[in-house]
């Protein structure tokens, strides 16, 4: 139930209840009251704590306000003294500067004007010791002062020239003009010493005597020192003495003397013969000529260089105005040959080496030559019989850098023309001279200063548009990096970032070349406003060399190209960072400098000039911001120090010297023996095969420079034992690096050691320069004669510069070079030390030379892939000079050994080129163009748009760059009247087949010479004639539109019909059964390739016949077909050749359909029963077999497409996937576009091609050989010609090898009796790989040792074996029935083209034969 409340009770709870809420609502509203007045009281405390906060932050900011208003004030208070005290500084500095200024223009002053007394005190006395003729011929008021006396008698209308007609009237005196005075000398005309130089008179009595030669015709020669009789003498070969005297020299100080006796000589050119000896602190020296060119005594000094057309090699010019050459043993023949009338007379200067004593007239002037009556002599009679007068141009060897500087900035002909010759042998010049930087600059002018200068202006520009990463990195480092030293720690960070161990050749070549614009100055470097002391730059340079130097070593351990690449652009980093050993990784570094500025060597202080400018220019400099602009200045000043007519302290240039060497070590500029003897003396721990090696090269080259001749077999040896040296102590120096001693020295000595190895191999640049000189390789015209020495010589020096560049390279190239060095080196030796002579000999030096010309032109390729880009890109970017960009790679490989053995192998070839009566190209297929364009063309290609123009009224003969022996002559159509191949090519490879089918004319030329000179007929008309035997021409004519003449473009003989006969389809035929068959009958079901391969091994079935034939099967026609229906893909197979029937005229739809058939045909594949069936027909131990084609349309007399169709070689017969995928890719080359555009050419549908598939046993030649029974070039049946080259015959028959092969011509009347064409050139062969998967490999090779190049008896008895083998095979394949191959002409055999090999046992095997085109 429920529970209620009564009334009474519901109302006093309802009281309650009511009370209560009232009670609850009280005690709530004042809780509440007592909250909001809690919040009141929070609320006003907390606006009373924000009002505070607000003043206080209102004082805090007003004292801020105060404190910057105080601190401002303060800065302008210490602005306005900063700035008084810098203007009171400035002012000072001025007031200095105005004061040094000052100072140096009285110091000036005074010394013009102590120079002027002196010079008026000095003509004062030459006035009064003068000769009257000396008075005649230097007044200035005289009209006749530069005439001689013959030029004044002259003048009167006298004919006293000698030489001239009437050459008696010379028996007179001369009588000069009025007033002038006979010196003593001239009164008897024919009186003292004539002809030769030990009859010119020693007499100082006089200061110039001029002697007249007798009235005899002179006989013009080079001079040669010949000593003669003291009488009277005709002029003879050795020179007309037509003026001597003998002057008296003293230093300044009168420290040494000596005598100076000069012979003026009418030789061709004009010569002087200048012979010193000095005493006294001179005794001893070595002596030095420093002299010029003037127009009378007391002009100015004017540049030999400039002025003359030739000075004596080995010179140097330490100034604008004067050149310096050495006196060997005191003397000197100096040819004066001037580039204009006003040069007539010689001053000089006779020095010491050290630059201690300087040698003057004893009156304190120069020393005075007056040439000009030897110019008038030679003037008078003109020049000798076949001497041209002309410009001699200078052959000096010069410092590598030197030489690499000139090709940067001077050269203009391309790496692959020959250079400018002359006849004058070069003379060494240590490499390193004390002026490499400063001849080599290409930066701003470098001044010495007394004064402190600007920091340097930059005038690059900085152009990132569209640069690869690096480049792109360089160039904005480089805008941000104004000083040396920072451009090397901001390229730290290109080339050791992110390459991971590996070679970037991106960060390498540009880094390369980077550098080397720096070095040079084409890239500015500027103060930066730091203070840095080398030290910065040294331990910069240490960490870029050990990452480079890890990145190198990895390379040359993968090897190949990659190594090559990575090395050439490493050795070319190596020189251009500065050295960090201890002496300039120390804090304080290069401190000589500083003490020579506070006058260390100046005792009596009179250098004091001389120091402010080293002080300001050097000193300061080096020691805040070095880089190579200060080697610039220190040479500079080092000129200043030694230029004539100075007279420094001793000591004081000593130790500038010291500091010049010193500051060379640092920017790893010294001479490579320098290097090396440093290192030695201070580094008693390196191995003694380095220390070795080091002394037997230093002995060579002591015996190698003192030989001063150009010429002769002394010199030839000396070279050769120096560069044998040389090479021995690079190899030791290298593998000591990588392997030896060094390879756990410090990362500074090995730095300076791969130095050495490097500056060796530049050295041997120069060595190989004089030993080019001394073989007459660079005379105008190159000798093409060489005797067997110099043959000798000239291989040994080839061998030496090929093995350099394979040291350098490591790998790729570099392979091929050392192979190159060790046929030359084998060839020099061959014949008891001596190489072979006659044509044998001609013929293996031309090989070798090839195959070394071949190896330059990859490697200077690569040299030109590594860096003509980047050249151009980066010295875009940075505003380099555009000349200098150009140039840039061409320096590179100008300046490179590789440069050498190009010159070399061009000399041997003109050498055996003569030798052998060939002109430098090559006769491959006969006949004659008269009146047709010549155009040129990359490839020969049916879709080139050039080839695309030629038509039948508009023919051309075509200049071809690059062919691989496999190009379709027919398919370029019958514009193509004439191929010109611009280089050598097999005579029987498949494009010489397709001329000589095509009777299109092919000519080979291998001078590049003849290859410019077609490149210059271009786009004209040309006569162009190919005959056998060197008769070979090509001349400019007047363009007929016409291919006529001779039997270029006859009409070829239509092709013969087609058959297939596909019933035999799904079998496997061996060759035995096949052979057996009727000829006709198996042509139908195998093809005329395989019926012929069938028929040979029937011939060889019969021992006697003298050759073997490979065993093997052929899976006839229909095979492919059948294999299609298998799979159901036979209707597409079908509807694809139907529409490549129809689609003739577009070739772009052809193309897209022999892709299509190709793709089918490969999917294709034998059954798996036949493929059994092959592999069982050979079993294991025959090895691996060939998979050929052997289709209808080849073969044939009139459609041999040689090299049409693919064969596979190296096939393994007992994998099924492999031979089935080798039949398909045969099967597929049916339809490749070359194929089909060549049956489409000769008329033959489509439709009716049909494949069959050959397979051979496969055998590994020692030789292969291509023969031909009628000689292709000469078309004389009674003579057989063969092509020979060592490995796989694919090397002879695509040409893809670059090289020349064997040629041998044989007699076939007395079989045995043969001429050797040609020796093998070939660098590699093909051979087949061990895994039997289709693949030939390429093995290098020496064909110069080899049997068929030195074995005179073994090749007759090969000639005896191709001869009957060739007569044999003509007599059975050239009569077979059915007309296919049917008898030629007067019912002979038809001539047959023979391919076999020569195994390692001396057998002779024949694997194909077809008639000879």
């Amino acid at each position: 139930g429920f529970f209620f409340l009564n009334s009474a009770l519901s109302a006093s709870t309802a009281l309650r209840a009511t009370q209560a809420a009232k009670d609850q609502a009280f005690t709530q509203q004042t809780r509440l009251r007592a909250m909001a007045e809690s919040a009141t009281r929070e609320t006003a405390v907390a606006n009373a704590e924000a009002a505070r906060t607000r003043e206080e932050e209102l004082r805090r900011v007003d004292r801020l306000a105060n404190d910057a208003a105080e601190s401002r004030n303060r800065e302008r208070a210490g602005d306005a003294a900063n700035k008084a005290a810098f203007a009171a500084a400035a002012a000072e500095s001025q007031r200095q500067n105005a004061a040094d200024e000052a100072a140096s223009a009285e110091r000036r002053r005074v010394a013009a004007e102590k120079q002027a007394a002196y010079e008026k005190k000095m003509a004062e006395t030459r006035d009064a010791t003068r000769s009257a003729y000396e008075r005649f011929v230097n007044d200035t008021q005289n009209p006749f002062r530069n005439f001689t006396p013959a030029r004044a008698a002259a003048a009167r209308g006298e004919d006293v020239l000698p030489g001239m007609p009437q050459t008696a009237t010379m028996a007179a005196t001369m009588a000069p003009p009025a007033g002038f005075v006979v010196p003593a000398a001239f009164a008897n005309p024919l009186g003292g010493g004539g002809g030769g130089w030990d009859g010119a008179s020693s007499s100082a009595a006089t200061d110039h005597g001029y002697t007249p030669p007798p009235p005899s015709t002179p006989a013009y020669t080079a001079h040669t020192p010949t000593p003669v009789a003291t009488a009277p003498a005709p002029v003879s070969a050795s020179g007309a003495v037509v003026a001597s005297h003998t002057i008296a020299l003293t230093t300044e100080s009168g420290s040494s003397t000596g005598t100076c006796s000069v012979s003026v000589m009418a030789t061709w050119p004009p010569s002087v013969r200048i012979e010193c000896r000095a005493g006294g602190a001179a005794d001893g020296q070595p002596l030095l000529l420093h002299w010029g060119v003037s127009d009378r005594r007391g002009g100015s000094w004017m540049s030999p260089q400039t002025e003359l057309q030739s000075v004596p090699p080995g010179s140097r010019a330490p100034d604008a105005q004067s050149c310096e050459s050495a006196l060997e043993n005191g003397a000197r023949v100096v040819e004066f040959a001037p580039n204009a009338a006003g040069a007539t007379c010689m001053v000089m200067l006779i020095r010491t080496e050290n630059c201690q004593e300087w040698l003057r007239e004893t009156d304190g002037g120069d020393v005075f030559i007056d040439v000009s009556p030897a110019l008038d002599l030679v003037r008078a009679m003109g020049p000798p019989d076949g001497q041209p007068q002309q410009r001699q141009e200078q052959r000096q060897e010069q410092h590598h850098h030197q030489e690499h500087h000139h090709e940067q900035h001077h050269h203009q002909e391309r790496h692959h023309q020959e250079p400018q010759k002359s006849p004058h042998p070069s003379e060494p010049v240590a490499v390193g001279d004390h002026m490499a930087l400063l001849s080599t600059w290409a930066g701003a002018d470098v001044e010495l200063k007394d004064h402190k200068g600007g920091k340097g202006d930059r005038h690059n520009r900085w152009n990132t548009d569209g640069l690869p990463d690096a480049a792109r990195r360089i160039v904005e480092n480089d805008r941000d990096s104004a000083s040396y030293r920072q451009k090397l720690q901001k390229l730290e960070e290109v080339l050791c970032g992110d390459s991971g161990g590996g070679a970037d050749f991106d960060a390498l070549g540009y880094s390369a070349v980077y550098l080397f614009w720096v070095g040079v100055g084409a890239v500015a470097c500027a103060e930066d406003g730091g203070h840095y002391r080398p030290n910065h730059h040294a331990e910069t340079a240490s960490r870029i060399y050990q990452h480079i130097e890890n990145v190198e070593n990895a390379a040359t351990r993968t090897g190949g190209r990659y190594a090559e690449e990575t090395r050439a652009l490493i050795r070319r980093l190596h020189p251009r960072l500065p050295a960090f050993t201890a002496e300039f990784t120390q804090s304080v570094p290069l401190t000589r400098i500083r003490d020579i500025a506070h006058g260390k060597g100046d005792d009596n202080g009179r250098c004091r000039e001389v120091r402010q400018e080293i002080k300001h220019t050097i000193q300061n400099k080096l020691h805040r911001c070095a880089g190579p602009e200060d080697l610039v200045a220190t040479e500079k000043m080092l000129a200043k120090l030694t230029a004539p007519g100075t007279d420094y302290p001793a000591a004081f240039v000593e130790e500038f010297r010291i500091f010049h060497k010193e500051l060379k070590d640092f920017f790893n500029a010294s001479t490579v023996t320098d290097r090396i003897d440093k290192l030695l003396r201070e580094n008693g721990d390196a191995p003694p095969s380095v220390r070795d090696a080091a002394d037997a090269f230093s002995a060579a080259k002591q015996i190698c420079d003192g030989i001063t001749t150009g010429t002769g077999s002394e010199l030839l040896h000396a070279v050769e034992h120096a560069l044998g040296a040389l090479s021995n102590a690079r190899k030791v120096f290298d593998w000591e690096l990588t392997n030896g001693g060094l390879q756990s020295a410090s990362p500074d000595m090995r730095q300076q050691w791969r130095l050495a190895e490097i500056g060796l191999e530049e050295y041997a640049f120069v060595l190989l320069s004089r030993g080019i000189n001394a073989l007459g390789a660079e005379t105008d015209p190159p000798r093409t004669e060489m005797s067997a020495q110099e043959q000798k010589s000239a291989l040994l020096f080839l061998g030496q510069a090929a093995d350099a560049v394979a040291l350098s390279a490591g790998g790729g190239g570099g392979e091929e070079f050392a192979r190159v060095a060790l046929e030359a080196t084998e060839l020099a030796v061959a014949d008891n030390g001596m190489p072979p002579g006659g044509e044998n000999g001609a013929l293996r030096s031309r090989a070798v030379a090839e195959r070394a010309r071949r190896a330059s032109e990859d490697h200077c390729a690569m040299l030109a892939d590594l860096f003509d880009g980047r050249a151009s890109a980066l010295g875009n970017a940075l505003g380099i000079d555009k000349h200098v960009v150009e140039v840039f790679t061409e320096g590179q490989i100008r300046a490179s050994v590789v440069f050498q053995a190009a010159k070399l192998s061009s000399h041997l070839l003109r050498a055996a080129r003569a030798a052998t009566g060939e002109a430098g190209w090559d006769c491959i297929v006969a006949g004659e163009v008269r009146g047709v364009r010549l155009v040129c063309v990359e490839r020969l290609l049916p879709t080139d748009p050039v080839i695309q123009s030629l038509t039948s009224a508009n023919p051309a003969v075509v200049l071809v760059t690059h062919a691989n022996g496999d190009e379709e002559v027919d398919s370029c159509g019958p514009g193509v009247a004439g191929i010109l191949l611009c280089h050598a090519l097999p005579h029987l490879s498949h494009l010489a087949l397709r001329s000589r089918q095509a009777k299109c004319p092919l000519v080979a030329i291998e001078d590049p010479a003849l290859v410019n000179h077609a490149r210059s007929l271009r786009d004209g008309g040309v006569h162009f004639v190919a005959q056998p035997g060197g008769n070979i021409s090509l001349n400019k004519c007047d363009v007929t539109a016409q291919a006529g003449g001779g039997d270029s473009k006859q009409s070829r003989a239509p092709a013969q019909a087609l058959v297939a006969d596909r019933s035999a389809a799904g079998q496997v035929i061996d060759l035995v059964t096949l052979g057996n068959a009727e000829w006709a009958s198996a042509v139908a079901v195998a093809g005329s390739k395989g019926t012929a391969c069938a028929q040979l091994a029937a011939m060889a079935s019969d021992p006697r016949c003298g050759f073997a034939a490979p065993a093997g099967a052929v899976l006839p026609f229909g095979s492919m077909e059948a294999a299609a229906r298998a799979v159901g893909a036979d209707g597409r197979l079908s509807s694809l050749v139907d529409a490549l029937e129809l689609c003739a005229g577009d070739p772009g739809r052809a193309a897209r359909l022999c892709d299509e058939l190709q793709e089918l045909a490969r999917s294709l594949r034998p059954s798996g029963e036949i493929l059994s069936q092959l592999g069982n027909l050979f079993d294991n131990d025959r090895g691996v077999v060939m998979v050929r084609s052997t289709g209808n349309a080849e073969d044939l007399a009139g459609l041999s497409a040689a090299g049409l169709y693919d064969s596979v070689s190296n096939v393994n017969p007992h994998d099924p996937n492999v031979l089935g995928a080798a039949v398909a890719e045969v099967w597929a080359s049916l339809f490749t576009t070359r194929a089909v555009g060549s049956r489409a050419a000769a008329g033959v549908g489509q439709k009716d091609a049909a494949m069959a598939v050959l397979v051979q046993q496969m055998l590994v030649p020692e030789v292969s050989f291509i023969l031909m029974t009628k000689h292709p070039m000469s078309n004389d049946s009674t003579v057989a010609y063969a092509e020979l080259a060592l490995g796989h015959g694919e090397t002879l028959a695509s040409g893809a090898v670059r090289g020349t092969p064997w040629r041998m011509s044989m007699n076939r009347a007395v079989p045995g009796e043969h001429r050797l064409d040609a020796v093998a050139s070939f660098s590699s062969a093909l051979v087949p790989s061990a895994t039997g998967n289709g693949e030939l490999l390429s093995r290098p090779v020496n064909s110069g040792s080899h049997w068929m190049t030195t074995d005179e008896p073994r090749r007759a008895s090969l000639a005896r074996e191709l001869v009957n083998a060739g007569d044999l095979i003509e007599q059975k394949l050239g009569r077979n029935e059915g007309g296919v191959r049917g008898a030629g002409n007067n019912n002979e055999p038809q001539h047959q083209d023979i391919e076999g090999c020569v195994t390692e046992n001396g057998r002779v095997w024949i694997v194909q034969a077809r008639p000879q085109p």
